[in-house]
């Protein structure tokens, strides 16, 4: 079973990210599913948590992650990202790096803007 990650296809830095990472994933370890479409898939109980404010994940043990934990997780998936997500366990990183990500998040359409449509390619 693969991990499956949860993001906004409307959003450019989602987007991105999610194309940067998959190209990293050589392992084939995350499913990318888009937050528009979650009612078409067996992930639609989730349709009341805050998608498009947090990314979110659920790992291959069926554990559910959001926001900077969802980071690490993916990080720790990847050959060449695992030092980062090891780098995470040290005390004070996982809570700056809460701080970050809730910056960047709340953030990213008016640094970014947003696609009209959502993009899957």
């Amino acid at each position: 079973m693969k991990h499956v990650v949860f993001y906004d296809a409307q959003c450019p830095l989602c987007f991105y990210l999610k194309k940067t990472l998959s190209l990293l994933d050589w392992k084939e370890k995350i499913r990318w599913s888009s937050v528009q479409t979650i009612e078409e898939t067996p992930y639609a109980f989730l349709r009341n948590r805050p998608l498009l404010e947090k990314i979110h994940m659920i790992t291959d043990e069926g554990e559910l992650y959001s926001g900077a934990k969802t980071i690490r997780k993916i990080f720790l998936s990847l050959p060449l990202t695992k030092v980062f997500g090891y780098m995470m366990f040290i005390p004070f990183v996982m809570p700056v790096a809460e701080i970050i990500y809730s910056k960047v998040s709340s953030s990213r359409i008016k640094w970014f803007g947003r696609y009209e449509e959502p993009r899957f390619e």
